[in-house]
This record gives structure tokens, sequence and C-alpha cells, in this order.
């Protein structure tokens, strides 16, 4: 079954929430992310969280891959390319929190103990990767890669992850990343390196896991 590359369109993003889905049911650090609003569904807030800024960034390059006999979307990638004279800009991961639910996450912050919200403790450790392996060289940063469960080891992922690499090592630009367990094997085969690795005790957000949370660093060819 040939799998193809391309642009990943609007109309994909409800397919992509519902693979989100499937590829998130495991993985304590996604459960954490929802910990302010557990109730509603991921594929909900993905699609959300996709479409709020769709067509608004420039530096945004949604990718898609599909299964050309079934015309299924079995994988997505988001990469970001600076866009010359602008900030680069790390957009939070999908934490959860949909519009209309402000009442409940102010009482639910009432209730619990007070923590930082989870993706200000990614940010930084994101900013420690950036100040010590990165500086202030412009880099590209792949910031979602998913694969649905029934697809994997097909190289859906590799080929994403291809995409971005090849770029970089066009413009000669550095690439990052932040990578769980699973998705490890993949960004070394490309040239990823480990910079940093922090293990995060995720029992303050309501999972009780802990998730090693690795900084990753690839210099262009």
């Amino acid at each position: 079954m040939p799998l193809v590359l391309s642009r990943m369109l609007e109309e994909d993003i409800p397919a992509f929430a519902v693979m989100d889905e499937e590829c998130m049911q495991g993985w304590g650090f996604a459960r954490a992310m929802q910990h302010l609003n557990p109730d509603q569904p991921r594929r909900e807030f993905i699609e959300e969280w996709t479409r709020e800024d769709w067509g608004k960034d420039e530096s945004q390059h949604w990718l898609k891959v599909s299964d050309t006999e079934t015309n299924e979307l079995i994988a997505v990638a988001l990469w970001r390319f600076p866009i010359e004279g602008l900030e680069p800009h790390i957009e939070p991961p999908p934490s959860g929190k949909a519009e209309g639910s402000e009442s409940k996450t102010e009482e639910t912050k009432k209730q619990a103990p007070s923590v930082p919200d989870l993706f200000t403790v990614s940010r930084r450790e994101w900013k420690i990767l950036e100040t010590e392996f990165i500086g202030d060289k412009p880099y590209a940063v792949l910031g979602v890669l998913a694969t649905h469960p029934k697809h994997q080891r097909r190289g859906a992922g590799s080929m994403l992850v291809k995409w971005g690499c090849d770029k970089a090592d066009k413009l000669g630009m550095i690439t990052a990343l932040q990578a769980s367990t699973a998705g490890q094997a993949v960004y070394t085969k490309h040239g990823f390196e480990i910079k940093r690795a922090v293990e995060l005790d995720l029992r303050p957000w309501g999972v009780d896991e802990t998730e090693l949370r690795r900084g990753m660093v690839r210099q262009p060819r």
C-alpha cells in the first residue's frame, strides 16, 4: 500500500483530531495536559487548537501522509521554520482548554493545589535547550508528529521527519524538538541528538507517572 506525503488541508483537521486521540490514549504526558479540563474529549480540543491559527501563521507547515489505496490520513506533522524579521514563535502544545471553559478552569484551579501549567514547565525546559545548545541562530522546530497506531512502522513518520530535515539542510538551519520515548528512534535515525533529558513527575497534573522529556537537536548537513 503506497504512501504519499502532501500538505495537510483545513478539511483534514477532523480526521487529524480523531487520529491524534487514538495516538495519545496511552501517553501520560498527553493526559496530564488535560488536567484543567479533563472532561473534554481530546479530539474536540485538538480540532479547536488546530483551527485557531490555521492559515494565520506563515511559519507553520502542516503535512500529512496518506495511504493511496484507502485514501486514509495516517500521519501528521507540524514543522515551523522561522520567517526573516519575525521572532521565533513556539506554539503551546494542546492543553485541553477550550473556548467557553474559563469559568470551569478557574473553579478547578481554586480546588486543586497551585501548580504551574504543564506548558509553562515544558517551555522552561525548551528555553534551557535553546540557550545552551542553539543560541541566537535561527532554527526550525518539529512541534507535532503523530502516526495512527494501526499504521506505525510503515515509514510514515520517517517521511514527515525527513521532509523537515531536507528543508533545514537546504537552508543551513538547525532543527530541534522535544521527544517522547516513542519518537526517539525515528529522530535519532535522521540525525537528531539528545542534548538534554529531564524526568518530569506528572503527579501534580493528575497522572501517576513520570515522563522523560528529551531535548534533541540536529545540525544541518
